[in-house]
């Protein structure tokens, strides 16, 4: 095991304070000790300050800022300004740890040291759903990281910019694209849960990244290779294909429920009209009628 390295868990937030004291808990429980949490306010009107300040007394690791930011990647970069760990981890207000073991597992990796970005898998709120496991270059550049996942070593921040603010909800998945794309970054996937990631949090909103959507065909451009915007180009046309056919067996699956339906419901009737009194008192009638029919018009 190396050295316990320091590490910084930036903790962004603004008017939590129904979230931010089990967020507070959930990192002054861990095991490892070797730790700092920044919470980084921006002018909250609510009791998130009281929260914070309380423990502040409490817990000699919390430090805190509030001042006002431009958004949650503002906020993030002045904590990475501000950060004394030699590593850094984003955990939402609304965020927990999965255990009290999390960062133990991770600093306990043999030769951990030598990574500069080392990431693991979330749990998607109550669900139980795990996500994601690990990213190859393809999976990047369909859907992003979480950065709940995710520790970085400080310096990283320093060689390849910090967050890039024009973006509202995804200056991360730009930035993890500098980190798996670039050169001499050292990537590490550990198959362990780092934290629960809370639905309803600033990633998890259907916020629209329009920068991002109008800028994305020219990031991959300067990101990814030709042949990854090839291979990526090809797979959202065989998914746009199979969602056509999905939906024309859909179709098709319905209409065949519609006619399915409509033969019950005429067996319903037939079956009614056999067994109701009519057709009992005129039995006789038809058999008679049998008896006179010629047969060739039977």
């Amino acid at each position: 095991m190396d050295a316990e390295p320091k590490i910084t868990i930036i903790t962004p937030t603004l008017n939590s304070g129904n979230a931010i004291e089990a967020c507070i808990r959930s990192v002054a429980g861990q095991k490892y000790k070797n730790i700092e949490h920044l919470i980084v306010d921006g002018l909250s009107t609510d009791k998130t300050l009281d929260i914070v300040q309380n423990y502040a007394k409490q817990y000699p690791h919390i430090r805190f800022v509030s001042e006002k930011d431009i958004g949650i990647y503002d906020a993030m970069n002045k904590g990475i300004d501000l950060a004394n760990g030699e590593w850094i981890y984003f955990l939402g207000s609304d965020d927990l740890f999965h255990s009290e073991t999390v960062l133990e597992e991770i600093f306990g990796v043999e030769g951990i040291s030598q990574y500069d970005f080392v990431y693991g898998n979330v749990i998607w709120g109550d669900t139980g759903t795990l996500y994601d496991g690990k990213f190859s270059l393809l999976k990047l550049m369909e859907k992003n990281i979480c950065h709940q996942a995710i520790i970085y070593k400080k310096e990283l921040f320093y060689k390849l910019g910090k967050f890039d603010t024009d973006y509202k909800t995804w200056a991360d998945w730009l930035f993890n694209i500098k980190c798996f794309t670039l050169h001499g970054i050292k990537i590490n996937y550990i198959d362990i849960v780092l934290a629960k990631f809370a639905f309803g949090g600033h990633s998890s909103l259907k916020v629209v990244d329009d920068y991002f959507i109008n800028n994305k065909e020219k990031l991959f451009k300067t990101y990814f290779t030709e042949e990854y915007i090839d291979i990526n180009n090809r797979l959202c046309r065989i998914e746009t294909e199979l969602t056509e056919k999905r939906h024309l067996v859909d179709e098709q699956a319905n209409q065949l429920s519609e006619k399915d339906a409509l033969i019950c419901a005429l067996n319903n009737r037939i079956d009614a009209l056999l067994g109701s009194f009519s057709w009992r008192v005129t039995r006789p009638v038809r058999a008679l009628a049998d008896l006179f029919m010629p047969k060739g018009n039977k």
